[in-house]
């Protein structure tokens, strides 16, 4: 497999990075509208539907696991790096994390050898 060079490796992030943060911003244009929209016709009507929140913020899995420092596994190659494994958010579809990874960063295996591992810390190793 042919390396590729970090300047082309920075370009395409600066690329996808630009394009993710665009689009946020709209979206959050987006919101402010049809959030202004909605509480106008909430304090019109009286009426609020929680229910479609509830669900769009359960569908959102951008936060996931941020708290805890995880490590991703190639089962190809058996190297360790910190990070996620990719995955679309059904409320967010096309927002891209730099720390999401779809193939090795070593060996450039695919998403289906990564695997999302909790490596144990001294702490606990102490414990035991």
């Amino acid at each position: 497999m042919k390396k590729i060079s970090l300047s082309a490796r920075l370009e395409y992030v600066r690329t996808f990075h630009k394009s993710a943060a665009n689009y946020m911003l709209e979206l959050e244009q987006s919101k402010s509208t049809s959030n202004a929209a909605n509480f106008v016709s909430s304090t019109t009507n009286g009426s609020h539907n929680p229910k479609s929140e509830e669900i769009r913020s359960e569908a959102c899995i951008c936060g996931r696991e941020q708290r805890k420092p995880q490590w991703v596994e190639c089962t190809k190659c058996q190297k360790f790096f910190k990070g996620r494994v990719s995955a679309i958010c059904n409320a967010h579809p096309k927002v891209i994390y730099l720390m999401d990874f779809n193939c090795c960063p070593s060996c450039g295996g695919p998403k289906k050898d990564l695997k999302a591992k909790v490596r144990q810390t001294k702490s606990s190793l102490e414990d035991i």
